[in-house]
């Protein structure tokens, strides 16, 4: 199989959810099929060679950042603004690249380049990988806006969204969703579009089980630069909910990781018992000596990486429902989910008090994680996905006769 990728971002460091998911299945697919990459550039020499299973890496050029004048402009266009990636030649590096290079199946990241769609051949089958529900993620985090500006321009994109998420999925051959749930909606919106649930996962070769730690030491993890939710949480954390475990558990800590994080969260290491660590370059040693991972979002969609990370090293995750949200594991037993404040708080204590319930939650966390969310297992999937994709448009394909 020839399988075209294109994404919106360079997968490489892997610092986020999303450049963690595309280059692990490309990765795995690379080691059976041609797989090319198309993502903004430039290309740095480091992430060339993390990426050279690839049959080529194609760079189009980066979207400039834009003004407030060009954004309020873009309100009025075809386009949802806020979510589409667009840039001067991107289209034309899409046609230039399936001219040039016969592909069986185009897989497009993110809704914010599915107006690629258009750019390509109608022969060509295309995906459309739906990480989150770009409409139900914006819808949440307008919750977290302050009154202003910026949320009313995220207000006024939201309509168009609303129109634009299911007309465009409905434009593609195929779709992959992250959970059931999500698929779920996907369907009710496109019954016609073979749709898909290939989860996201992690590695669990590179994150080996590592036994209790014994310490009363948890761990939040998340990006910054890429969410608002993640500040949220980490803050809500910090301030509201680890001062109420101190109180069970006076020498409770709290040790916050993640890249481009903000004043606010910077601010927070100031805090009795708190450390920001922001970027790190390997979150190993820290899952290792946490013995509760703590993920308390208000707001944000599709499933979370670092949960997957987190139960690979056997790690019990503490989870707000919206944080668990799409994830198939059994609440109390893979994994344990508390909402509002107060709940939250209780159940961090008493997994910090009881060393037994954590390792037994974090082993069958674990045995999940091996199960059904190792990349290899999730790359199977997505291999037999385009493979029936393959099969129904040859199906489709007109008969010519010879002779």
């Amino acid at each position: 199989m020839r399988l075209l990728v294109a994404a919106p971002f360079l997968p490489y460091p892997l610092d986020f959810g999303g450049a963690i998911r595309i280059y692990h299945l490309m990765r795995h697919l690379a080691a059976r099929h041609e797989v090319v990459l198309l993502c903004p550039g430039p290309i740095p020499r480091d992430a060339a060679d993390a990426l050279a299973f690839c049959a080529a890496v194609e760079p189009f050029p980066a979207p400039a950042s834009r003004p407030w004048q060009e954004h309020a402009r873009h309100l009025f266009g075809p386009l949802p603004a806020s979510v589409s990636l667009t840039s001067d030649g991107l289209a034309a590096c899409a046609r230039a690249l399936t001219r040039a290079r016969r592909f069986d199946v185009a897989q497009i990241e993110f809704l914010g380049l599915a107006h690629l769609r258009q750019a390509l051949p109608d022969a060509l089958p295309a995906v459309l990988v739906e990480h989150c529900l770009a409409t139900e993620s914006r819808e949440r985090q307008l919750g977290l806006m302050p009154w202003g500006p910026r949320r009313l321009y995220y207000r006024l994109d939201l309509i168009k969204l609303r129109r634009y998420e299911p007309a465009t999925v409905r434009s593609f051959d195929g779709c992959i969703a992250v959970s059931t749930r999500d698929a779920a909606q996907i369907r009710a919106w496109a019954p016609q579009v073979r749709t898909t649930t290939i989860a996201n996962g992690v590695d669990t070769e590179f994150f080996q089980a590592v036994d209790d730690a014994g310490t009363p030491e948890m761990l939040f993890l998340g990006s910054f630069h890429l969410d608002a939710a993640n500040v949220d949480a980490a803050v809500r954390m910090a301030r509201e909910i680890l001062p109420r475990v101190r109180r069970r558990v006076p020498d409770a800590r709290l040790t916050i990781l993640g890249t481009g994080a903000p004043a606010a969260v910077t601010a927070l290491g100031e805090l009795p018992g708190v450390t920001v660590a922001g970027r790190v370059p390997d979150v190993r040693p820290y899952l290792a000596r946490a013995s509760v991972v703590t993920l308390p979002l208000r707001a944000g969609a599709g499933t979370k990486v670092r949960v997957f990370t987190a139960m690979a090293m056997q790690r019990p995750v503490l989870a707000s429902p919206m944080a668990a949200e799409g994830l198939d594991a059994a609440p109390g037993e893979e994994i344990v989910i508390a909402p509002g404040v107060e709940q939250f708080a209780d159940e961090a204590a008493a997994l910090l008090r009881d060393a037994p319930r954590r390792t037994r939650i974090g082993r069958a966390a674990r045995a999940l994680a091996v199960r059904e969310y190792d990349w290899r297992v999730l790359a199977d999937r997505l291999e037999t996905f385009h493979g029936t994709l393959l099969d129904g448009a040859a199906a489709r394909a007109p008969l010519v006769e010879v002779g």
